[in-house]
């Protein structure tokens, strides 16, 4: 259930930087380009950056180069979460359906 949130979470989000940005600048965002991502970031670092990034943009008038780098990076840590969310999604199937293949040998 927490995964699930969790990724409700980050679209909601991304729904609210590209809202939040064309209505203070007058243009939509667009995610195109992808930043290198931390390898060693975890998954609450990096959502917890993304709230950062996402709360000082409503909070404050930000610079249309410092909007940029700010998007740019918020693009990157979304994409980083997806994979997250996905890596432990398709391990926890893997262990459930082991598990199961484990008591249909017993």
């Amino acid at each position: 259930a927490n995964v699930i949130v969790k990724q409700d979470e980050i679209q909601e989000l991304i729904v609210k930087l590209d809202t939040e940005c064309a209505a203070k600048n007058g243009f939509s965002v667009k995610f195109d380009d992808m930043e290198e991502q931390s390898k060693e970031m975890t998954y609450e670092e990096a959502f917890s950056e993304l709230k950062e990034i996402v709360n000082s943009l409503e909070d404050s008038e930000t610079k249309i180069d410092e909007l940029e780098t700010k998007l740019r990076r918020a693009e990157s840590l979304i994409e980083f979460c997806k994979t997250k969310i996905k890596d432990v999604e398709v391990n926890i199937e893997d262990l459930l359906s082991r598990l199961g293949e484990d008591k249909e040998l017993e």
